[in-house]
């Protein structure tokens, strides 16, 4: 992984550092050089090349990068989070940038932005949406391995229960999707480590499904594992006849 440093909101890799600060020592030069009257052959090419120096990393962004600017800040904003993943300013920063990403270019092509913004949602805790992600770059780079890795280390079996729930509800006649939950719900009622979350995880698929019997019985193991379960509290409710 390349390391980046956010420079007051610019990006920007170790070798863009030390040419930048380069070209700054140079610009004083050309300053002192000017007070003591040298030559103006020398002292204008100084000047030039200083500015292209200092200027050269943030023009090649926009010139020459596979990555927007805004891409590159949310890298920044993800190597931030490895380190500092409950860091509720850093959480709060990630989210504003990948909707500015989106607003940029949702559909984007590029690999290595949609690895970028995948891994920044993997970070936050949204699997989901990172697998969508890396799906979406991948109908583009089937064989990028970056995004295949990245999707097979978030698909866990909750996950992918999750994940075909999610595809339901924007398509419930998807038959294959549907075909593929019972499958994976079946997998994960077998073999995943008993928790809150995957509780309400199984809750949900099983109303996808149809079986409101285990759907309730899910939702209170949910509430006995964790009682102060919102998503499982809120299930429960909607699993209670209503009064007509």
């Amino acid at each position: 992984m390349v390391l980046l440093f956010d420079i007051y909101g610019v990006c920007m890799q170790l070798y863009e550092l030390v040419l930048a600060a380069l070209g700054i020592i140079l610009f004083i030069a050309a300053i002192i050089f000017t007070a003591l009257k040298r030559d103006v052959k020398l002292v204008i090419p100084m000047y030039l090349i200083s500015i292209i120096m200092i200027a050269f990393p943030a023009l090649s962004k926009v010139a020459f990068a596979d990555v927007t600017l805004e891409v590159q800040r949310l890298e920044c904003i993800n190597q931030k989070l490895i380190s500092n993943p409950a860091d509720t300013t850093l959480r709060n920063l990630a989210q504003k940038q990948i909707e500015i990403v989106k607003i940029d270019g949702l559909d984007s092509t590029n690999a290595s932005t949609v690895a970028t913004v995948a891994t920044s949602n993997a970070l936050l805790g949204d699997s989901v949406k990172a697998a969508q992600w890396a799906d979406k770059g991948l109908q583009f780079n089937p064989d990028n391995q970056t995004l295949l890795d990245l999707r097979d280390n978030v698909l866990t079996p909750r996950v992918k229960v999750e994940y075909q729930l999610n595809k339901l509800q924007q398509d419930p006649g998807d038959s294959t999707t549907k075909e593929q939950l019972k499958q994976d719900v079946t997998d994960l009622e077998k073999n995943a480590p008993r928790s809150a979350r995957l509780f309400t995880t199984l809750c949900k698929a099983r109303l996808m499904l149809g079986d409101t019997a285990q759907a309730k019985r899910f939702a209170d193991s949910a509430l006995q594992h964790n009682p102060a379960n919102e998503e499982a509290i809120d299930l429960k409710k909607s699993l209670q006849p209503r009064n007509r």
